[in-house]
């Protein structure tokens, strides 16, 4: 996906052809289009289907080859969407096009003056419901604007007002200072809660062991911030943002264990993405990001598993 995002955002001309030609197609055809791409991918590049069915039975043991199949082709058919949304749609976008779901919890984590972190998985369209949350709210949240087949995008959401921090060019004491003024002021941080380093502290998700940020759980432990769960979904070309009430993690948990109120959020996420998995962004690059030892399959290897 990143191969294909570098190929058109490293030449401005080729991306404002693209621009100019995109702009002309209804969105509905654009809709109607993505599903025979979508099945002409799947169908057409084995290498990529037995990849995507490779991380959905690692991650997702249960369902059969052909409920998988349905995710990967409905995946494939979101990514089609989401890289025509980013760098095309992104001109067209108006409110109406992403609903706020639960915008009193938001208001009501607000109302204790502590500022708010809305936690989310990187699942329907999180650009688009950033920039709607922009509209509202004072907002910051973070990226990684350093990846170069990256940065044209962030840089046009910059300019639309979504402010905020590019992890790979902040230090961490810088991002962690920036970030808690911004709380202390009030503000609204949104947080991707499944981005991924290798250098990110141990943390459980969907069972597994991998690595995944802790600045949510920090300042929630150390400042008492309140965490509003969230997740995009997409309804065509409309999307959904929706808010849950507020977690405190300080009421059942110490200030060390960071860990273990971590393991909490990511316990939510991998329900949030087991609903609906064909919106998660990472099923082409998840495998990155697991290591260690897979407790869920301790009677069932990975390949027990795939040829079942």
């Amino acid at each position: 996906m990143y191969q294909l995002l570098a190929h058109l955002t490293a030449h401005p001309q080729r991306l404002a052809r693209v621009r100019r030609f995109g702009g002309w197609l209804p969105q509905q055809l654009i809709i109607a289009l993505t599903w025979p791409l979508a099945l002409g991918l799947y169908w057409g590049v084995p290498r990529l289907r037995r990849h995507l069915q490779r991380n959905l039975v690692y991650v997702l043991i249960d369902g059969s080859w052909l409920w998988r199949t349905g995710i990967c082709v409905r995946y494939l058919q979101h990514l089609l969407l989401l890289l025509y949304e980013v760098m095309i749609g992104i001109d067209r976008l108006a409110a109406e096009q992403v609903v706020l779901e639960g915008v009193e919890h938001i208001e009501t984590a607000l109302a204790q003056g502590r500022g708010v972190i809305l936690y989310t998985p990187h699942q329907g369209n999180f650009f688009y419901s950033y920039w709607r949350l922009a509209q509202h709210y004072n907002c910051l949240t973070v990226g990684t604007a350093g990846s170069p087949e990256l940065r044209p995008l962030y840089e046009h959401f910059n300019r639309l007002g979504c402010a905020g921090f590019d992890y790979d060019a902040t230090s961490p004491r810088e991002l962690i200072r920036g970030l808690r003024q911004h709380l202390k002021a009030n503000g609204v941080v949104f947080l991707l809660g499944d981005f991924w380093r290798p250098n990110f502290p141990e943390a459980s998700f969907f069972g597994l062991q991998s690595r995944t940020p802790q600045g949510a759980a920090t300042f929630a432990l150390e400042d008492n911030v309140p965490i509003v769960p969230c997740y995009s979904v997409r309804e065509g070309h409309r999307h959904r943002l929706i808010c849950e009430e507020a977690v405190h993690l300080g009421r059942s948990f110490s200030r060390q264990q960071r860990r273990e109120a971590t393991d909490e959020l990511n316990e939510w996420m991998a329900s949030v993405i087991s609903d609906n998995p064909s919106q998660w962004l990472y099923w082409f690059n998840c495998q990155e990001r697991w290591e260690g030892h897979d407790l869920r399959l301790q009677e069932q290897s990975v390949g027990q598993v795939l040829h079942a």
